[in-house]
């Protein structure tokens, strides 16, 4: 019999699945020829013991976020975090990066692995989706948030035809 079913599964992801099974109580099961008690079926047997290791940690958790440069060269991933500190934003294009926080850029920012970074190509473009994170991290209304060291959820794709990150929905300032 099926122990549970689930929708598709994506490659390179790891999942974990906890099951509690109670051996003393009988499921049962229908098709075509009535009830059958799930434990009259041909079964297999195994054991499983408990472990005290701690999880893996996958990298673009929380726990274990993107570097800008790891978030560049991994783009496809969706859903994990990035690490960097916001060094300016994109006023329409990559190519125009400023550091202007009187200017009208709120809608993304640029993160970067080193403060005071000036170099594009080693700056992530970071687009914000929703409201709450367009207000929090913009460096026009939070000039401050400038080479501030922050974690911010998404999923890396191309922004600005570039390595980037969309569809952000968390964020974690760390200092």
């Amino acid at each position: 019999g099926t122990l549970f079913t689930t929708g598709s599964l994506s490659p390179s992801t790891q999942y974990t699945f906890a099951a509690t099974l109670f051996t003393d109580e009988v499921k049962v099961v229908t098709d075509s020829t009535g009830v059958i008690p799930w434990n009259s079926l041909d079964s297999v047997t195994f054991t499983a013991n408990r472990t005290t290791d701690p999880p893996p940690v996958i990298k673009g958790s929380k726990s274990d976020p993107y570097t800008v440069v790891q978030a560049i060269s991994n783009q496809g991933k969706q859903d994990v975090w990035a690490i960097g500190y916001i060094v300016g934003a994109f006023d329409g294009s990559i190519s125009k990066f400023v550091t202007d926080t009187t200017g009208q850029v709120r809608t993304n920012v640029a993160l970067a692995d080193n403060r005071g970074e000036t170099e594009i190509t080693r700056m992530l473009p970071v687009n914000f989706s929703s409201t709450s994170l367009k207000n929090a991290l913009n460096i026009c209304d939070n000039p401050l948030n400038i080479n501030r060291l922050v974690m911010i959820r998404g999923d890396l794709e191309a922004y600005y035809s570039v390595p980037g990150m969309r569809n952000t929905t968390d964020y974690l300032f760390l200092e």
